[in-house]
């Protein structure tokens, strides 16, 4: 859905439940839902429940949080289960933010984005300059259907020009919260 369509979404829910809407709350659900209007409905819905049950009527930018945090125990099973699986290890390592740089990465017009987009989203995840030989294996992981964190991410293209796509579209709004959640980005109120 266009952007437009999922900010009438947002403002047209609250009002049919008789509350206000502060255009930067709508602007974050817009670019977190990355035109997905279940997560729009989702996080909506969370921040209508968290103002009602504060006694308020508008919902602002500072309940975004409340509703990301609400929101994710109730994203499904499946889609928690493949980021877990891509992302969880003993010990210190990448995958978590070069997940959330790819949910991050700017997308051309067939929803692909390539390792220099990746590259400058982690930069700003982890305050910190990375080559892309820094990360490639973990995009190669990714995308490796038989491998323990792969089937995330679809690989096309040749040598130093591949591109890459999410397979499953419900999994990069759902990076995204966990992100916000902890702490490790900011999605821009307008």
């Amino acid at each position: 859905m266009t952007n437009q369509e999922l900010m009438e979404i947002v403002t047209q829910g609250m009002k049919s439940a008789t509350l206000k809407v502060r255009q930067g709350f709508a602007h974050r659900v817009v670019k977190l839902s990355q035109g997905l209007p279940h997560y729009t409905h989702l996080l909506s819905q969370h921040a209508g429940l968290h103002v009602v049950r504060e006694g308020r009527v508008i919902v602002t930018n500072d309940d975004f949080d409340a509703a990301v945090s609400n929101a994710l125990t109730n994203v499904s099973q499946t889609v928690r289960e493949k980021y877990h699986r891509s992302t969880f290890s003993n010990r210190e390592n990448l995958y978590q933010e070069v997940l959330l740089a790819c949910a991050l990465a700017e997308k051309d017009e067939m929803g692909t984005f390539g390792a220099p987009d990746v590259r400058d989203k982690l930069s700003l995840i982890t305050g910190k300059r990375y080559e892309i030989q820094a990360f490639a294996n973990h995009l190669t992981n990714f995308s490796t259907q038989d491998g323990t964190r792969g089937g995330i991410l679809v690989k096309r293209g040749t040598q130093r020009r591949f591109r890459y796509r999410f397979i499953d579209p419900l999994l990069p709004p759902y990076v995204l919260m966990k992100g916000t959640s902890e702490g490790k980005i900011s999605l821009p109120g307008g």
